[in-house]
């Protein structure tokens, strides 16, 4: 909220107030770095230069720990790394907001894989994030909804008090008369 009163109170330059937007999304999470990446490719809802602040949002991110990590895939695989992996990498080689990949060497067959580990809770982050999502997006339509009605009342209103406007009619019919 600080953010935008700045922005609104131009205390804030249009592109600074889109690189917090793009601040803001990432430490969100990864649901509202793909929304941010959405809106960078539509220019009829952003401003250009925010497009352009909104398209520098990356899926990249740091891994989480290896102990986190360990449990979750001794969890999913019922079975301690040991007894699955002659090696198994701690330190990821690559990281999103949503997984982690390590490299590990499998007992049995001996080829290296990557492991994909997702992180702690982020399915359930997804669920409520889209939840969320669907929220504002409804409320927005509303808001478009009523913005629409508003604009033809204000054109009913206008066409209805042009209709009852004489001396407007005077002015109308005379430029029809001299034009004809």
């Amino acid at each position: 909220l600080v953010t935008l009163w700045l922005y609104v109170t131009r205390r804030l330059t249009p592109r600074g107030f889109a690189r917090r937007v793009r601040d803001f999304f990432v430490r969100l999470g990864p649901v509202w770095v793909q929304a941010g990446k959405i809106m960078a490719m539509r220019s009829d809802l952003v401003p250009a230069d925010f497009a352009k602040e909104l398209a520098e949002l990356r899926d990249r991110a740091n891994g989480f720990p290896f102990a986190h990590a360990r449990e979750i895939i001794e969890e999913e695989l019922k079975a301690p790394l040991e007894r699955l992996f002659v090696e198994f990498r701690e330190v990821p080689f690559a990281a999103s907001p949503n997984y982690q990949l390590h490299r590990a060497r499998l007992r049995r067959e001996q080829v290296w894989v990557a492991v994909k580990v997702l992180r702690p809770y982020a399915e359930v982050m997804y669920r409520k994030d889209i939840a969320l999502i669907r929220r504002v997006s409804r409320w927005l339509q509303q808001l478009r909804d009523q913005s629409r009605r508003h604009a033809s009342t204000k054109e009913i209103r206008h066409q209805a008090h042009r209709d009852v406007d004489v001396v407007e009619e005077c002015l109308v019919s005379r430029t029809e008369v001299v034009e004809a």
